[in-house]
């Protein structure tokens, strides 16, 4: 049997029932502050730890978590420590290696241990708003199917990212430093859906991106971008629906939109365009916005009227 406690604050029971198991979920509930929280793992008896599921320490004001706080919970597949004052993490490779679900937003963060990228059952990572510079590698995470990295001071991204072929969505916003995407993100990762990267410093986007054949919303506002891969949008993509580079340094869009099928939005405004001829031929438009460029004249369909 096993335990653990939900976000709505309802301790659920699996299995059999087991008192000492479901009187500590209800004392966790209970916890407020690091001394709280301490005491309640102190009194936690060995099986009770070994049948949690999930750990809900949200907003508990923690400032410290140490590898004892994790002790005997082999069993965890869910650990919440959002919105704390965390500086630093256990090795969770080694003392939760069946996590599925990572919420770490929040914190005072500069690193993660490395045994994070051993973790290979976990689908969901949330590291946003923390002080990161860098992720460890990925590649063990062959599960990963959301990164939540926004909002770090991170540089680049881990190369193995493009190795996690289950991943479906990566959010890497207000990243000011930012400067590369992973140069094969999109090639073999059919079920990727989302890449959100803006207000980050991104010269340019990997061209595996035009390979990416599930995605569907495209993010790369308020970067350095000049251009965008040239295939973007074309009929090998068949699912995209928005694409929003607004305020960038953007000279040309893509030839590929000539050939969208889905395409309905495109926000490509507060750029350096001086013509947009291709949109002529992309009659799946239902949203475009192109001010605060050096466009001389629109094509008279783009504009509204007949083509």
């Amino acid at each position: 049997p096993m335990f653990r406690v939900d976000d709505d604050g309802d301790a659920t029971t699996h299995g059999t029932d087991d008192d000492s198991a479901a009187g500590a979920a209800r004392e966790l509930l209970r916890a407020r502050g690091q001394s709280e929280v301490n005491a309640w793992l102190e009194r936690t008896s060995r099986v009770a730890r070994e049948r949690t599921s999930e750990l809900s320490l949200t907003r508990k004001g923690l400032s410290s978590f140490t590898d004892s706080c994790l002790s005997g919970f082999h069993g965890v597949t869910s650990l919440k420590l959002g919105r704390n004052r965390l500086t630093r993490l256990p090795d969770l490779g080694q003392l939760t290696p069946l996590l599925e679900r990572l919420e770490l937003s929040c914190n005072l963060l500069e690193s993660l241990p490395d045994g994070i990228g051993a973790l290979m059952f976990l689908e969901h990572l949330d590291v946003s708003g923390n002080a990161l510079r860098a992720l460890p590698s990925l590649s063990g995470c062959k599960a990963l199917a959301r990164l939540d990295c926004a909002s770090n001071k991170l540089r680049s991204l881990p190369v193995s990212l493009s190795a996690c072929l289950e991943l479906r969505e990566l959010c890497c916003n207000n990243n000011r430093d930012l400067e590369w995407l992973p140069t094969d993100l999109g090639l073999f990762q059919p079920k990727l859906t989302g890449v959100w990267c803006n207000g980050c410093s991104l010269l340019e986007l990997p061209s595996s991106l035009e390979a990416a054949v599930g995605l569907a919303d495209l993010d790369v506002g308020g970067n350095r971008l000049r251009s965008l891969p040239n295939a973007l949008a074309g009929g090998q993509q068949p699912n995209l629906r928005t694409i929003r580079c607004r305020d960038n340094q953007i000279t040309k869009l893509p030839g590929g939109l000539a050939s969208a099928v889905s395409l309905r939005c495109l926000d490509a405004s507060c750029n350096s365009l001086e013509e947009v001829d291709v949109l002529a031929m992309c009659g799946t438009l239902t949203e475009i916005r192109l001010g605060d460029n050096d466009i001389a004249a629109l094509p008279r369909n783009v504009a509204g009227g007949p083509a």
